[in-house]
């Protein structure tokens, strides 16, 4: 027996047949439906219900099963016509997880926020210069948009755009630069940089104009100052699985096939 939740942001006929349906024959085999501590979450949708879900459970030790009927849905585990098939072979007991950590960004004041893909400092119409330093140690200054810091689980979204690398593996994180300046006397070596876990980044916007700060395309409001420290987090969360995941074949069925 185990606990669940359902978590969805579309609101069609069609798919509330279908959720009363799911949840039935969950019930049925005498699980509990329990919205604030589940084990697991059934997220229906796409990419972001499933960003959505990991952040409103994110304080929760539970793991998440994305039923994709959203657009690319790079991390779902089945599609909505895969459903009959569900009912028939799932086994929660022989679930396994893929683990991955959220992302951590505090201010001088010891504020926090986390992200699950990623964390962005940015102004939308002006250049912004902001110096970065990694472990202590000054490396450079970013003149443009902004820089954005993405996790291995969200190196495939906005990241992606960016020109930043799709990662593999759970390990690392990724620095990309957001339209940087490009002209005779300021032309950055690098556009993007992978990280490894253990490396601090401290960043502190010089710039005196408006700017903000993001975690997951949403800004953050508590962050004070112009300095802020990013790091992979202890915090985690973690997808489940019934069947084996090839990883390159997950990245090619989204960005080539």
């Amino acid at each position: 027996m185990f606990k669940f939740a359902i978590y969805t942001n579309i609101n069609t006929h069609e798919l509330l047949k279908k959720l009363t349906d799911f949840e039935k024959f969950l019930t049925l085999k005498n699980n509990v439906k329990n919205q604030e501590t589940p084990n697991i979450v059934f997220v229906f949708g796409g990419d972001g219900c499933l960003l959505d879900a990991i952040n409103k459970f994110k304080d929760i030790d539970c793991s998440y099963f994305l039923i994709n009927c959203g657009n690319l849905g790079f991390y779902r585990e089945i599609e909505m016509s895969e459903l009959d098939s569900f009912y028939k072979d799932f086994n929660y007991d022989s679930l396994t997880y893929e683990s991955h950590n959220f992302l951590e960004i505090s201010d001088n004041f010891n504020n926090k926020a986390y992200g699950v893909n990623e964390i962005m400092i940015a102004a939308g119409i002006k250049t912004l210069d902001i110096d970065v330093s990694i472990n202590g140690k000054r490396f450079m200054t970013s003149k443009g948009n902004g820089i954005c810091i993405a996790t291995p689980f969200g190196s495939s979204g906005y990241n992606h755009s960016l020109g930043g690398p799709l990662m593999i593996d759970t390990n690392g994180l990724i620095l990309s630069l957001l339209a940087p300046i490009q002209n005779a006397k300021i032309h950055p070596a690098i556009h993007s940089l992978v990280l490894t876990n253990k490396d601090i980044l401290k960043l502190n916007v010089t710039s005196f104009y408006e700017y903000e700060v993001a975690a997951d395309m949403k800004i953050l409001t508590d962050l004070k100052g112009n300095e802020y420290t990013i790091e992979r987090s202890d915090k985690t969360f973690k997808l489940a699985h019934i069947k084996s995941v090839d990883k390159y074949q997950r990245i090619k069925r989204a960005f080539i096939d």
